[in-house]
């Protein structure tokens, strides 16, 4: 009875840990009922791509843009939850939080018998460190944050009891094929891993598992690849999918010219948005490291790190993905630091991390209403020039990566670059196929946020072919002329 009783507590912190920390987090994301911000960058790409799948257009045929399938039919799902704001979104996110944190209490449980290690671990890895990298959240990486918890759950597992179960197996896969259809250069946790685990089944004399573990492993993939397929390939769209997000993410990186000042540059910079839980990770590996889960953990730090830096870019959303190591290397620390015999303060400590939590998401939630009661965003001139000029069917064009105006206002394009320039630069045939749509099927509005010398041309294009120049405050904009009664 009093062992029920006890498990029935233990479960409930977990469930209200769980809770605080998934909304704490998520009260730093743009997508939050309370937000001062419209989702922006990449994050308002994605948004609105959802949100015109909802009108019937399929990402890559209808609309060009190179991340993987699996985002987009989130984003598509977060607007069937709520067509007409960013709730569904947030749910979402929510419920990848939970699941996230979750997954990773149950990975320190398995290192460590110290609960508070884990619920200090797990509250700083997000609260701490995330709050530097989430930048308003709704991105790829914040998606795979489960999907990658797994994985080292599971390899971590099999490293310790050198046994396994068929269902991780497969689900393995299914998590394998999640990531790599939200951000291929993201799976670094099992490019670490598989390997070893093959080394560790021949070591063992057990090389006749490896044929049946691939067949679990591949059958995982399939079923996750499934619903892409029927969806994609109803509209006979598989080689689209293929052009925008295989064969432009390639032909993307190889366009990156590394050296090793640039490459520097990356690491200093993804580093120091970390640093917390770089430091403590740092000190948790001294003091463990004769503990072989800790430096199979900094390798896959290591791979992360370096995958992100495929991209030449040092956006701090892109080490989101790299949480779940950032977490169990604060364990390394936090269970060496934590005494095991503290049996009756533990209750206590755990009531006040509970505590701790839900005073962080109030302060979160206060300073986001009080510090930006209004979104700034509102007052944008182009705005201000769409409400007083365009009508909701105005095909109006955002130049730029500035889909967020789309977003505010409520407007939409037919073209399917919707938000070139820049990313169609990489690619000749795309610059091409951009430069046709906008002089063959041109929008009532062009609303030019983009920025560089190249961009004259298409400004010249455009006055060319009937668009008058309007300046509007800072922003460039350019109406179709009406034809005359």
């Amino acid at each position: 009875m009093r062992q029920r009783q006890a498990d029935w507590l233990t479960f409930l912190r977990d469930l209200s840990f769980i809770l605080c920390v998934a909304v704490a987090a998520g009260c730093l994301m743009d997508t939050c009922p309370w937000s001062s911000f419209y989702p922006l960058g990449d994050s308002a790409v994605f948004a609105y791509i959802g949100k015109q799948m909802t009108a019937g257009k399929l990402p890559y045929i209808d609309m060009f843009d190179h991340k993987g399938p699996l985002l987009y039919l989130i984003e598509y799902l977060g607007f069937r939850i709520s067509p007409e704001s960013f709730m569904g979104i947030w749910f979402l996110e929510l419920c990848n939080l939970a699941v996230t944190v979750w997954l990773l209490l149950r990975l320190c449980a398995d290192l460590s018998q110290k609960k508070s290690a884990g619920y200090l671990s797990v509250a700083l890895s997000f609260l701490l460190c995330g709050r530097s990298v989430f930048e308003g959240g709704n991105f790829a990486e914040e998606y795979a944050l489960p999907w990658i918890s797994y994985a080292m759950l599971v390899f971590f597992r099999f490293f310790r009891e050198k046994s396994y179960r068929k269902r991780d197996i497969v689900l393995l896969g299914i998590a394998f094929a999640a990531v790599f259809c939200l951000r291929a250069n993201m799976v670094t946790a099992w490019l670490v891993m598989m390997p070893m685990v093959v080394a560790v089944l021949i070591s063992e004399k057990r090389a006749g598992e490896i044929g049946s573990c691939a067949v679990l492993f591949s059958g995982g993939i399939l079923i996750t690849s499934i619903p892409i397929v029927v969806v994609w390939g109803r509209e006979n769209g598989l080689k689209m999918l293929w052009d925008c997000y295989i064969s432009f993410n390639t032909a993307y990186s190889g366009s990156i010219r590394m050296d090793f000042p640039m490459l520097l540059h990356l690491t200093g910079s993804f580093l120091s948005k970390l640093a917390p839980g770089i430091i403590l990770t740092a000190i948790g590996l001294a003091l463990n490291r004769k503990k072989p889960v800790y430096w199979i953990n900094l390798v896959i730090f290591t791979f992360s790190v370096l995958m992100a830096e495929m991209s030449g870019r040092d956006y701090p959303h892109y080490m989101i993905f790299a949480l779940p190591a950032v977490t169990v290397g604060m364990m390394g620390f936090f269970d060496r630091a934590l005494v095991l015999s503290e049996q009756k303060q533990r209750d206590r400590k755990m009531a006040f991390l509970l505590l701790m939590c839900c005073v962080i998401l109030l302060s979160a939630t206060v300073l986001r209403q009080v510090k930006n009661h209004s979104r700034p965003e509102d007052n944008e001139p182009a705005l201000n020039w769409l409400r007083e000029n365009t009508e909701e069917n105005t095909d109006v064009l955002v130049l730029g990566n500035s889909c967020w105006v789309y977003l505010a206002s409520d407007r939409h394009t037919e073209n399917r670059f919707f938000y070139q320039t820049p990313p169609v630069q990489i690619s000749e045939k795309l610059m091409r196929e951009f430069l046709a749509e906008l002089r063959e099927h041109p929008s009532d509005v062009v609303i030019d946020y983009a920025a560089g010398d190249w961009e004259q041309d298409i400004r010249d294009m455009l006055l060319s072919n009937g668009f008058e120049h309007i300046k509007y405050g800072t922003i460039n904009i350019f109406e179709r002329e009406k034809p005359a009664a």
